[in-house]
Parts: structure tokens; sequence; C-alpha cells
């Protein structure tokens, strides 16, 4: 991977010392990868595998302690992203707030833009966009 800008790589520090949701936009998509892995490797307190979904058949239906990872959360079908707001529904441990599992999303396309359009959910994006590291 090429080196990171000074702003990035900032923003990557930010993101690791925080369990809030990141979102990673522009750039390739071995990039983001690269970017949600250094995130995932530094974030101590989840001690699970990163886990890569593009589809609700490749996370566990309670992914305590990993970090999911979604490489292209703007390609993803209106079942997915519903699947994915029950999913953040869980996140946190109800009686303390903690998180649970972390959870990382990545593109290459203009959300804001399909949100007008109708082909993104305006919550989803909300509820990702915590952390966003622009490449």
């Amino acid at each position: 991977m090429r080196t990171l800008s000074q702003h990035v790589a900032e923003d990557i520090e930010c993101a690791s010392r925080s369990t809030a949701n990141v979102l990673i936009s522009g750039g390739d998509r071995a990039s983001r990868a690269e970017v949600a892995r250094i995130i995932h490797a530094q974030r101590g307190r989840i001690a699970g595998p990163l886990l890569r979904a593009d589809d609700s058949a490749a996370v566990p239906e309670y992914p305590g302690g990993s970090t999911v990872f979604i490489e292209e959360v703007a390609e993803l079908s209106s079942p997915m992203q519903k699947w994915l707001m029950r999913l953040l529904d869980r996140q946190a441990e109800p009686r303390t707030g903690e998180r649970l599992f972390g959870l990382i999303a990545g593109t290459r396309h203009d959300l804001v833009g399909r949100i007008a359009n109708a082909t993104f959910d305006a919550r989803l994006f909300y509820r990702l966009n915590v952390i966003h590291i622009m490449m």
C-alpha cells in the first residue's frame, strides 16, 4: 500500500482509540481494506477476528468481540441494508452501552448522492458515518 497521507494517518489513529463506527471512503478496495485492518489491529479491546462481510451469511448473529468490515457498503441491496441496521441495533450492550463489536464500512461511491436517489438508507449512513476517513 502507498504511504498514507498525514490526515489519513491521524484519522486512523483517532478511529483506533475509539469504538465508534468508521466509514472509509475513496481510494481503492485494497487500500480501504488495509485501513480497516490497521484500525482493527490497533483496537486492543476488540480481541476477535476481522470479519469481512458483504453478505449476512459471513457474519455470525452476534459477532461479539470482532470487527465487522463491509468492503463496499454502497452496493448492499435494500434487504442487506436492513440486515445491517438490525446488526447495528445489537452493537451495544443494553445495560452499559458498551460496544460488543466494531463496525467499519468502506465505499468508493457518493453515499449522499445515493441517499438523494433513494438507493441508500439515510439512517444507515448516519449510523456508519461516526468517524469518516476520506482517502
